[in-house]
């Protein structure tokens, strides 16, 4: 990779790739293409305000896609950024724009430091001159932890960011990938993070602090945002590592660094097959954030900081500035294209940390990490320590000094001496300090944590009389009385919550006991303490996040919140009326009643009392199956109610009805052997299937044991529409329209037929096809059989843009959505995709179609929360405008299925036999229907049709391209992935 401006190299991404998912965040999302232009308008508003070549430009936003843009606009408009965080104490944000420099910040308010400032969402003047950047000029800069008390800013220009992105051994990503962004963007991680992506046309999906809080919750998230790279804290690591990895995710490539890595985790992660490749990261911000790494493929004999990368030189020198023999402990001196321009501001310390390079060339530098380290015979180095006073807590540098200064400018503090203290495993900050006045610790800990950020603040505070001293009159710091954190009592007698509570911080603690009084920072707890709280709660049953740990104030506050998420959780939600989810309003206002339904054969003969007690369980379980739906002023509304369905024998009874019921029932033989499952979809989908019949199995032999059924509550689908509505008013969702109404745009939406009449009551036509897989992996069906149907449709009707309305099961997971994982519901999202075909014989060229496959899974990676937004803002956006720019429908709707034996049952309730018949509802909802799903071997199609708009013939015609184009297509990608997992 050239060495050229981060920002030039974007805009060359997104030349190629202008609709390729870029950057998303839960609530935006932007292309390629996209990303490049607001940075372009972001970027004349900066250089607008007048800003000086080089000039440092704080960007002062939470992680998300607005930052991005902002760090990207801050490039080209030829400055540097400083990353800061809005969470950052004001006096810390004031301090570090100060020293800095800072000419301008970036953000949503002003944060009032003296500079100019430009809004988060300005666009300059369109004659405005943006400069040409040289990749020798600075990209950014980061704050690290000062030894002089100062907190040092370490700058880094472009070609040592570009130098870190082109080793393909480290952090490799492509289009292909979707790569989470989780480290706050003031440590230095994140510019791995950021920048490999960017700069390799990977999809960015930055995830909240809220879901990073949880290992659970950012397990589930990866998974539902299909991750397949991520770099994390090591304490972050760790804790995913013990964790159970979700169905489906695994990771191709995971990094940790900044802390000593744990062989254990290491290891833990390869026994759950977190990942592919696991890599062990080291390098100081001085050397653009790794040095050396250890990419490993399964668990090695020993996790060492591993070897050099690509674009630096390391020697391990004796204090004399010689090199040192393998096996032999000395310090870490970097040199190479890796190193950072040197401190801001600060001469004497750059050329005292970064020295001539006794082995480069003429002028050329070293850097002394001052850590200390040894070779193996391997070729990989061993950390050993360091030569100073710096320490790592919970992946952040810590430089004592800086901390001691903080604490000394408290008003009532004399001295001050700062330390790390060892409790088993953990490690505190802890201050000792001779105070003029009785100050309370409270007290010094607010005072610190309003100029510091939470990874400096100590833990705990010693007030001595006076400080020990050793014979030469320094402080001895083996003197100091070791911190014990003072506890109110036992909670031992208090209500269940508090007790379990007060149990677990003892064990994450490390005390003997605790009090319901007691606050978690004041008893030495941290961020990372917190994750390790809400991870056993989790095993108690208790459901906290490390986000309400570090948030409330005591034990009893946290216990309080737990307590009060039970009460909501078995109390039903609300008990009026919702609204409609969108396929739900979308089938309404069509007057379209699809009907579900599955049969299952029971291994023994069922007793019809306890049946009827397990599905009343069952029913109470879920609030879906007590709705009726009812027509108004307002148009339609679900309302709960009585149970809208039941057990059926004999002979079939009244059609279904949306508003006065039946919405389901379940029909049993008369030998009590066969069990058949119907409804209505309006409240049930094809995972809501399996969920029935597994918590009416689980229910049925409760009740056959004489016990009573007991299931932890269900996600409501009532409580999912109400929270999709929310959505839709608050507005969070429009920053996705413009990508909706550009796949709307890019593509007729009106079919050529034989007859251009509506469709009659005449029966439908039906095609179908079975077409074998080869070798073709289930991940790869659904692009290539929608590439298929794009070059198909190109051959039938001359479009080269075909869209596809596209089914989708619709349970997608955002921290601003309930759960709908467990859930009966019709949950299913219906949204366009927009799919470019080409000519059968262009296919010939094994490459080209590679590329077609490619080019629709980055269209489907890039739909901004898998389509979910694309219902919202049609249906449910309170503004009428909104709603007619997507009013267009496509004239095919696909039903991708996916592998039937996914949701197939053993038990006492087992899915019947079943061959490959994907007929779907016989319902006038699109010109073309199209329904597809996944057997052993084998794809099994059909495309149903109105015989009063179409002839047999002319759809025979299509389904014989695309038979032909999906065994070309398939052919190329099966091709295409071994090539690939060959070269990685």
């Amino acid at each position: 990779m050239t060495a050229r401006p981060l920002h030039v190299l974007v805009a060359e991404v997104a030349a190629r790739q202008p609709g390729a998912p870029a950057v998303s965040d839960g609530r935006q999302a932007l292309t390629y293409g996209q990303l490049d232009v607001r940075a372009e308008g972001l970027a004349k508003a900066i250089s607008a305000a007048g800003i000086s070549r080089g000039a440092v430009v704080g960007v002062l936003l939470h992680r998300g896609v607005d930052h991005i843009a902002a760090m990207l606009a801050v490039t080209k408009a030829g400055g540097c950024y400083l990353p800061l965080h809005p969470g950052l104490p004001r006096e810390r944000v004031r301090a570090l724009a100060a020293d800095s420099g800072c000419e301008c910040v970036v953000g949503v308010r002003d944060p009032g430091v003296g500079t100019a400032f430009v809004p988060i969402d300005r666009v300059g003047p369109a004659d405005e001159v943006l400069p040409v950047v040289d990749a020798a000029e600075n990209a950014y800069v980061i704050y690290t932890s000062g030894s002089t008390g100062r907190p040092k800013g370490v700058v880094v220009p472009h070609a040592s960011v570009v130098a870190l992105v082109a080793d393909p051994g480290l952090y490799p990503l492509g289009p292909g990938d979707r790569a989470a962004q989780v480290v706050t963007a003031s440590f230095d991680a994140a510019v791995l993070e950021i920048w490999c992506a960017l700069l390799g046309g990977a999809a960015l999906v930055v995830f909240d602090d809220d879901v990073r809080s949880s290992p659970d919750r950012l397990l589930a998230a990866f998974a539902a945002e299909r991750i397949t790279a991520s770099m994390l804290p090591t304490p972050l690591f760790n804790e995913l590592a013990a964790r159970p990895v979700p169905p489906g995710l695994r990771l191709r490539r995971i990094a940790f660094g900044g802390d000593a890595a744990s062989p254990r985790a290491v290891a833990a992660a390869f026994e759950s097959g977190l990942a592919d490749v696991v890599v062990n990261v080291y390098g100081p911000t001085e050397c653009t954030v790794v040095t050396t790494y250890l990419a490993m493929e399964r668990m090695p004999s020993a996790v060492t900081l591993g070897s050099p990368r690509d674009g630096c030189v390391v020697r391990v020198l004796d204090r004399h500035g010689e090199v040192v023999p393998i096996g032999v402990r000395g310090e870490i001196h970097v040199s190479g294209t890796s190193l950072a321009a040197g401190y801001l501001g600060q001469p004497g310390l750059t050329a005292d940390r970064f020295v001539p390079d006794p082995a480069g060339p003429a002028g050329s530098r070293a850097y002394r990490t001052g850590d200390i380290a040894w070779w193996r015979p391997d070729g990989t180095l061993e950390f050993a320590g360091r030569t100073d006073d710096q320490v790592k807590i919970n992946g952040h540098r810590v430089e004592l000094e800086e901390v001691r200064a903080a604490v000394e400018r408290h008003p009532d503090v004399e001295q001050a001496e700062v330390v790390v203290q060892r409790d088993g495993e953990t490690r505190r900050l802890i201050a000792h300090v001779v105070t003029r006045t009785a100050v309370e610790e409270s007290d010094l800990r607010e005072f610190v944590a309003a100029v510091l950020p939470h990874y400096l603040t100590p833990s705990g505070f010693v007030r001595l009389g006076r400080m020990p001293v050793n014979a030469n009159g320094k402080v001895d710091r083996r003197a100091l009385p070791h911190w014990r954190p003072a506890t109110t009592g036992s909670a031992g007698d208090a209500d269940p919550a508090t007790a379990r509570l007060a149990a677990i911080w003892s064990e994450v603690l490390g005390l003997p006991r605790v009090g319901a009084l007691d606050n978690f920072f004041a008893l030495g707890g941290d961020s990372m303490m917190a994750m390790a709280v809400a991870r056993r709660a989790a095993d108690a049953g208790l459901r906290i996040d490390a986000g309400q740990v570090l948030k409330s104030r005591t034990l009893a506050d946290l216990a309080a919140g737990v307590r009060d998420a039970v009460r909501e959780e078995l109390v039903p939600e609300e008990q009026g009326e919702a609204p409609l989810i969108p396929v739900q309003q979308w089938a309404l206002e069509r007057g379209l009643e699809f009907v579900a339904h599955e049969l299952f054969i029971a291994t023994e003969p069922l007793d019809l009392v306890l049946l009827e007690k397990a599905l009343a369980a069952v029913v109470e379980r879920h609030q879906a199956l007590r709705v009726r739906f009812t027509h108004g002023r307002d148009g339609w509304r679900q309302v709960p109610g009585p149970p809208a369905g039941g057990i059926v024998l004999g002979p079939r009874p009244r059609a279904f009805d949306v508003e006065h019921g039946p919405l389901w029932r379940l029909e049993v033989s008369p030998d009590r052997r066969r069990v058949l499952y119907e409804s209505i979809h309006l409240v049930t989908d094809a995972v809501s299937l399996a969920v029935f019949m597994g918590d009416l199995e689980e229910a049925y032999r409760a009740v056959q044991r004489g016990g009573t059924p007991r299931f932890a509550p269900a996600p409501s689908s009532l409580a999912w529409a109400r929270a999709l509505s929310g959505l839709a008013r608050s507005g969070v969702l429009r920053a996705q329209l413009p990508w909706w109404t550009d796949v709307l745009a890019s593509a007729t939406t009106t079919l050529p037929r034989d007859f251009d009449v509506e469709p009659s009551g005449e029966p439908e036509g039906w095609s179908p096809r079975e077409i074998s897989l080869g070798d073709l992996t289930p991940a790869l069906v659904q692009p290539v059989l929608l590439g298929a149907l794009a070059v198909a449709f190109r051959e039938w009707s001359g479009e080269s843009r075909t869209l596809i309305d596209l089914q989708h099961h619709g349970r997608v997971a955002r921290p601003d959505l309930p759960s709908s994982l467990d859930g009966i519901g019709w949950y299913v999202i219906l949204a366009p995709v927009v799919v470019h075909g080409c000519d059968l014989t262009e296919l010939a060229d094994p490459g080209r179609a590679a590329r077609l496959v490619d080019e629709v899974s980055l269209h489907l990676a890039s739909r901004p929360d898998e389509g979910l937004g694309y219902g919202v803002l049609r249906y449910l956006d309170p503004d009428p405008a909104v709603r007619e720019a997507l009013s267009r429908d496509a004239g095919i709707r696909l039903n991708y299925r996916g592998k039937r034996s996914a949701l197939s049952r053993e038990g006492l309730f087992r899915t019947a036999p079943y061959e490959a018949d994907v007929q779907d509802e016989l319902l006038r909802s699109h010109d073309l229907k199209i329904v597809a799903e996944l057997g052993d071997s084998t794809l099994a199609i059909g495309v149903s049709y109105s015989r009063s708009q179409y002839r047999d013939t002319s759809v025979e015609v299509l389904t014989k391209a695309f038979e032909e184009a999906f065994a070309v297509l398939a052919h190329a990608a099966t091709l295409a992935s071994a090539q690939e997992r060959g070269t990685r």
